[in-house]
């Protein structure tokens, strides 16, 4: 086996998973909740990558997109895509899926209020489960809880624990579902 071979399998053995949260600005109070929910359940913040929060994201003086590009290549990363038209229309955003798609990088998408599966373009996967936050997503965040408490370790969890994070989580998404309601009449 060759010593590069022996380099690499070592530093995939070593690394740590890195959660990349890839949302618009727009997005970003819905994308925030989630984060929050991933901070409950004790995910280390140094494995959370969220451009919208500064503790998250790039650090002064850093290049943009040479920091992303360092943490895509540099860690094993597990992409949350928050899907939305906004997301859509954004080119940084777009950029994000193309480089996970590259980098055949593991990832979840998730469906935001209002936006829905046929509405799913470009690199990523419309047969892949999804986490749908339209209507009632407790069995499907309940399942993205179990992944979680694989890739992270989370065994100290309790199920009590969870459930009242995902329902403050579920809570911060109805008041966004009646505040867009709202706008719209």
């Amino acid at each position: 086996m060759s010593y590069n071979l022996v380099q690499e399998i070592n530093r995939e053995s070593s690394t740590k998973y890195k959660i990349f949260i890839s949302h618009a600005s727009a997005d970003e109070p819905l994308a925030t909740a989630f984060v929050d929910l991933l901070e409950g359940l004790g995910i280390d913040p140094a494995q959370i990558f969220y451009s919208s929060l500064a503790e998250y994201g790039i650090p002064m003086g850093e290049d943009i997109f040479e920091y992303l590009r360092n943490e895509l290549l540099g860690n094993k990363v597990y992409v949350i895509f928050f899907l939305s038209d906004a997301y859509y229309q954004s080119a940084a955003c777009l950029n994000e899926m193309g480089a996970t798609w590259i980098l055949r990088s593991e990832y979840l998408t998730v469906l935001q209020p209002g936006f829905t599966l046929r509405e799913i373009k470009g690199a990523v996967n419309p047969r892949k489960i999804v986490l749908d936050l339209n209507g009632d997503c407790r069995k499907s965040l309940n399942s993205f809880f179990e992944k979680l408490k694989k890739m992270f370790s989370l065994e100290n969890i309790s199920y009590s624990k969870w459930e009242r994070y995902r329902d403050r989580f579920m809570g911060q998404l109805a008041d966004k579902v009646r505040s867009e309601e709202h706008i719209l009449l």
